[in-house]
This record gives C-alpha cells, sequence and structure tokens, in this order.
C-alpha cells in the first residue's frame, strides 16, 4: 500500500500497480508450488540459506540502528550540552552587561543629585541677591521719597519768600 501511494500520481495508476503487484505475488505463488513438487529438496534448502541470511541481516540492521539510535542520543546531548553552554554564556554576558548598566545608573543618580544640590545652592544665593535689592531699592525709595519732601519743603519756602 505505501509503495502504491508512492509511486502512483493517480486512481488509475494506483490500480495499474496494485493489479501489477497482484499478478507478481500470484506467479511468485505458482512457482513456489512448482519447486515444491519438482525440486523440494533443493526448495527446502534454499529457504533455509535465505532465512539464515535473513536472520543475519535482521541482527545487523538491528545492531545498526542501536549503534544510530546511540549516535542520535549522543550527537542531540552534545547539541543540548553546547545549547546550555551557549546560553550559560549569553547569561553570563548579560548579567556583565546589567552590572554595567547598574553602576553607570548609580553615576548618574549621584550625579542628577550633585547637580540638584548645587541648583538648590544657586537658587539660595539668588533668593538672597533678590531680597538684598528689594532692601537696597525699598531703601533708595525711602530716600528719594525724604528727599522729595525736603525738596518740596524748600520749594514751599521759596515760594512764600518770593
Amino acid at each position: 500500500v505505501v509503495y502504491n501511494v508512492a509511486v502512483s500520481r493517480s486512481n488509475i495508476e494506483l490500480i495499474f500497480n496494485t493489479v501489477i503487484l497482484l499478478f507478481v505475488t500470484d506467479l511468485d505463488e505458482k512457482l513456489h508450488e512448482t519447486l515444491q513438487v519438482v525440486s523440494p529438496e533443493w526448495l527446502g534448502n534454499t529457504t533455509r540459506e535465505i532465512e539464515a541470511v535473513c536472520e543475519e541481516t535482521t541482527c545487523d540492521v538491528s545492531e545498526d540502528n542501536h549503534r544510530v539510535e546511540d549516535a542520535e542520543t549522543e550527537a542531540r546531548a552534545g547539541g543540548v550540552e553546547s545549547l546550555i553552554n551557549d546560553i550559560c554564556r549569553e547569561r553570563d554576558e548579560l548579567k556583565k552587561e546589567r552590572a554595567i548598566k547598574m553602576e553607570e545608573i548609580g553615576r548618574l543618580k549621584q550625579t542628577i543629585f550633585s547637580i540638584k544640590k548645587d541648583m538648590i545652592g544657586e537658587q539660595a544665593k539668588k533668593d538672597k541677591e533678590l531680597d538684598s535689592l528689594k532692601k537696597d531699592i525699598l531703601s533708595i525709595k525711602e530716600s528719594l521719597k525724604k528727599k522729595q519732601a525736603k525738596d518740596e519743603g524748600r520749594i514751599g519756602n521759596l515760594k512764600e519768600g518770593t
């Protein structure tokens, strides 16, 4: 069945191949029956030889299958081990990169804190300067008011004196 499905491209080819296989099988059975009648001893010897070769081949194939399976298992294990090693290496690299990034973040935080501290100090200085300037302006304003009052008093005296 597997052979027919593999080699047939259509239902007609499938039927044709099946008929051929049935014919060849029937021909083989008729030939076997004829050989049993004509030369049963030769057929028995030949059948035993074929069975012996088949047993050896089966054993060899079985051993080969075990060897192939062992080789595949070792290859998979080696591949898995290699994959695990690659993953471990990559994990270690990522840990190193993370440590470097964390150090960099720490330095940046310190820099930001230092800048904030400097800015707060500068703001305090500017606030003091502003307060000092406000006091100076108020003092100048008061002295101008006094001067103006004095000048107005002189002007008033001058007007009265005229």
